[in-house]
């Protein structure tokens, strides 16, 4: 008897096929389409800042209004004063130890919903 040597298998991912015009039917498209953070035009600056991603380092009062101090994601410091646009929201109103952001997103269904969003100062451990 002679054994014949099986022909190997490459196990691999499952591959997508291109299919042009059509898409997931399992994907909601208007669940996709708030979740977007800022795009490729958008590099720096406080118009590209999202509300989720900011950390709140410190706040300045002084005679004419507070400001706030903030880092992105990537730990870079920002100055943001009230009325300041942001890429999904604005500041409302900047407190001696909080920070009221209000945020713009879209509901499952594709209305706009604006929500307060309210970041406090956490004062270092001694």
């Amino acid at each position: 008897m002679k054994k014949e040597a099986a022909p190997e298998v490459a196990q691999s991912a499952p591959r997508k096929l291109p299919s042009p015009g059509r898409r997931d039917p399992f994907v909601s498209p208007l669940a996709g389409a708030g979740a977007r953070g800022p795009g490729a035009g958008c590099t720096s600056g406080k118009r590209c800042l999202v509300v989720d991603q900011l950390v709140l380092k410190g706040i300045v009062q002084m005679r004419t209004g507070n400001f706030a101090l903030v880092e992105n994601i990537s730990k870079r410091p920002y100055v943001l004063h009230e009325n300041d646009s942001l890429f999904n929201g604005s500041v409302v109103k900047i407190t001696g130890d909080s920070v009221v952001f209000r945020e713009e997103s879209n509901d499952i269904l594709g209305r706009p919903v604006s929500k307060e969003v309210v970041k406090k100062v956490s004062a270092p451990a001694v």
